[in-house]
């Protein structure tokens, strides 16, 4: 792989030792287990699992936290939906890529099929925005919105009105604003890791 693959980052191990390194960036569509790294330009390439490693990141790009949460594994796809409204939790022990870090955070997991947000409220438990589409009797698509209602109760600011929360849909870019709009209103510095991708967007 050639050097110039790799950028810097750096990772943490489960004993809590922070190590500078170049990590090969897959800019990963799906929430990886593992990553490549190399100490430096002259050393191997060693691959690190989410055994071995808490935290991981490519410098203004990207951050990774390895959590263990409860999360809705039900398919998105409509022939497989589930009849059951309420969220079908499993503890897994995942990467979660972080969006936003701040008071308010926000992380984001994707799998085959799959399409997660989670958050946490001052270093809180991570916890899953709850969404989900499922059958109903008649063979029309009902959707399970609690993850408004989970804004709703985190989000004490005056200029986050309930109307405004309840227009909030569950992708990328309406929560990012959300979760700024909340840190900003609460006089919180907060780091917005969709900044470099878009900074990349617009030089191409």
């Amino acid at each position: 792989v050639p050097d110039e693959t790799r950028e810097k980052g750096y990772y943490i191990t489960n004993n809590g030792m922070r190590t500078e390194c170049l990590i090969k960036n897959f800019d990963w569509r799906d929430n990886p287990t593992n990553f490549i790294t190399k100490t430096d330009d002259t050393s191997k390439p060693r691959t690190l699992t989410i055994n071995e490693v808490k935290e991981f990141g490519v410098y203004d790009y990207s951050r990774y936290i390895r959590s263990t949460v409860s999360i809705d594994k039900s398919s998105l796809k409509i022939n497989d939906l589930s009849k059951n409204r309420n969220p079908e939790f499993v503890t897994e022990t995942l990467f979660l890529k972080n969006i936003i870090k701040g008071k308010a955070s926000l992380y984001k997991y994707l799998g085959k099929d799959l399409l997660r947000y989670f958050y946490s409220i001052d270093n809180s438990k991570i916890e899953q925005l709850v969404f989900k589409d499922y059958l109903l009797s008649n063979n029309k698509i009902g959707t399970n919105n609690y993850y408004k209602q989970q804004l709703l109760n985190a989000f004490k600011c005056t200029t986050l009105t309930p109307k405004k929360l309840k227009q909030i849909g569950y992708n990328n870019r309406d929560l990012t604003r959300i979760f700024i709009l909340y840190n900003e209103c609460s006089n919180n510095k907060y780091t917005d890791f969709n900044t470099k991708e878009k900074k990349d967007l617009i030089n191409l």
